[in-house]
């Protein structure tokens, strides 16, 4: 994530964002069958709305998701600002 928000060069991960998407596309899945838990559902709708939103919900997740965490039956969830909770 950090080598990312570090990048002069931000285009070389988007590109690859996109090859990824569509190859899962082109071998006829949806690539949100593979999204584990909301923080990677969360970043995919953010990559999807802009890249600007993208970048900020990464800063969010790395440096203020920490404060936004509780517990609920024994799994770790965030609260997202509104902005985030797709």
């Amino acid at each position: 994530k950090k080598s990312f928000l570090k990048s002069n060069n931000k285009d070389v991960y988007y590109n690859m964002f996109e090859e990824v998407q569509n190859i899962i596309k082109e071998h006829g899945y949806d690539i949100e069958d593979f999204l584990e838990n909301e923080r990677y559902t969360n970043a995919f709708h953010a990559y999807q709305h802009s890249k600007e939103h993208f970048e900020e919900y990464i800063k969010f997740m790395l440096y203020n998701a920490h404060a936004h965490k509780y517990i609920k039956n024994n799994v770790v969830h965030f609260n997202y600002p509104d902005k985030f909770n797709y």
